[in-house]
């Protein structure tokens, strides 16, 4: 990480081109195999944040090569020139001499007044040289190295935040809440540097840092599905010494990191590669339905990303594999079907590189298809409801034509040709008493009880 002043190098980051076409070439091949789908959804991402972790590349090292440098990241966030401009409001002056009021009685103003009271209000001179006093330990801390280095961001942390709360509503929080979580990160302490940031956008959605906060959380996300893919983690696990891992649920801090990424900035530079990501990490788990769900999200509100040949192509195999068969909804297979269509019409370079492997799956949407039509007609013709059992064996022929199952269906529908089209009525005298009962009744049609006039009840 602070070998990369140019910041996060990965195809994700939109800083790099995606991968080689032979390399996406070579994983599909991998994962068109009924056994190869795991091994294959990693590197179809097109992004190197999406690959599974090596042996030397467990602990956070790996992740922070994705990441600026403390050095650079401090650089470009201060701006201290604002500070001196900041005062005060009339309006605020006015307030502290209202007297009592009722939104004296809130939460927050209570906790404002034990402040004050105890010389930890608002001071916006004492915000400034807190900060200036975090600023000094932190670019200590950028040059030391070990425990030193842990200690003096973790104290450079206590100063920002002391500073953000010393003047509440300023550039200088701002500034103080972002390199709070700078400090937690850097230090390692990365459950805080999340909570952290993600109090800084509560407070402050259109936050100028965003794009590196995004950055941090991405690399986040990634380093605890890493480590949860490495080392896994029963439902019973509760973490208590490692301050770079949630108390709990690696893998689902990491997927909710993801999704804050494209909620907090729908519009921003790695939206599209965190919905990827989800989508990616959801396939790897065996959760085709809400691996689904993400890819569909991904082709339908980023159009113009990177990862949209991915995301058709994973997204086919997704609602492929979670079609449960011929006793459950057909949907899956016919969206599977229409996802072949868009492969081949709107991928055309990508499609001629892997023709043999999309026809490959086209046709076994076709196959599954063709069996249910065929279970269909089989149906109908046991219970003698040829006419049913005639337009399900067309179908297959006029569909499927030159399969084996065509070929089985004109059999089927020269075997009951001249058949007719309903079963005989054994007991007919039955029926026709129940039609002459109905017609004695003179039971009035729904057209008849439209036309008579509407009877008013008192």
């Amino acid at each position: 990480m602070r070998d990369n002043p140019n910041g996060f190098d990965a195809s994700c980051g939109k800083t790099l081109d995606v991968a080689p076409r032979t390399a996406l070439r070579a994983s599909w091949r991998r994962a068109v195999k009924p056994w190869g789908w795991a091994l294959g959804v990693a590197l179809l991402g097109g992004c190197t944040l999406m690959n599974g972790p090596r042996k030397d590349e467990v602990s956070y090292e790996a992740a922070q090569r994705e990441i600026n440098g403390p050095e650079q990241s401090y650089r470009s966030g201060v701006q201290q020139a604002s500070y001196e401009q900041e005062q005060v409001t009339q309006e605020k002056l006015d307030d502290e001499d209202a007297g009592f009021q009722l939104s004296d009685l809130k939460p927050s103003e209570i906790n404002e007044k034990l402040k004050t009271a105890r010389g930890k209000g608002r001071n916006p001179e004492a915000a400034r040289q807190l900060y200036d006093q975090a600023e000094g330990i932190y670019q200590q801390a950028v040059k030391a190295q070990g425990k030193e280095r842990e200690r003096l961001f973790l104290q450079a942390a206590t100063l920002f935040q002391q500073a953000a709360e010393r003047w509440p509503g300023s550039t200088l929080e701002h500034d103080a809440m972002f390199h709070l979580g700078e400090c937690y990160f850097f230090a390692d302490h990365y459950v805080k540097a999340n909570e952290a940031f993600e109090e800084l956008l509560a407070k402050y959605k259109n936050s100028r840092y965003i794009d590196t906060i995004d950055v941090r959380r991405f690399a986040l996300a990634k380093y605890w599905l890493d480590w949860e893919r490495a080392n896994g983690e029963s439902f019973y696990e509760v973490n208590v010494a490692d301050n770079e891992r949630p108390w709990r649920d690696t893998k689902g801090h990491a997927l909710r990191l993801y999704d804050r990424i494209r909620l907090d900035d729908p519009t921003g530079k790695l939206a599209d590669d965190a919905t990827m990501a989800a989508a990616n990490a959801y396939f790897l788990a065996g959760d085709y339905l809400k691996a689904d769900m993400f890819y569909t999200d991904l082709r339908r509100t980023y159009p113009s990303s990177e990862h949209q040949f991915n995301a058709h192509l994973l997204g086919m195999q997704a609602k492929m594999q979670s079609y449960q068969g011929q006793d459950y909804s057909v949907t899956p297979l016919e969206e599977a079907g229409k996802l072949v269509d868009q492969l081949r019409r709107q991928f055309p370079q990508e499609y001629s590189e892997n023709r043999e492997e999309i026809d490959r799956a086209g046709a076994q949407v076709r196959k599954l298809m063709a069996e249910r039509h065929w279970r269909m007609a089989q149906y109908f013709e046991r219970r003698w409801e040829y006419g049913s059992a005639r337009y399900y064996y067309e179908l297959i022929v006029k569909d499927f034509s030159g399969t084996p199952i065509a070929s089985e269906a004109r059999k089927r529908l020269a075997d009951i040709a001249g058949k007719p089209a309903q079963p005989p009525q054994h007991l007919q005298f039955l029926a026709d008493a129940f039609d002459a009962g109905k017609d004695k009744l003179d039971i009035p049609t729904k057209a008849e009880k439209a036309q008579q006039p509407a009877t008013v009840q008192r």
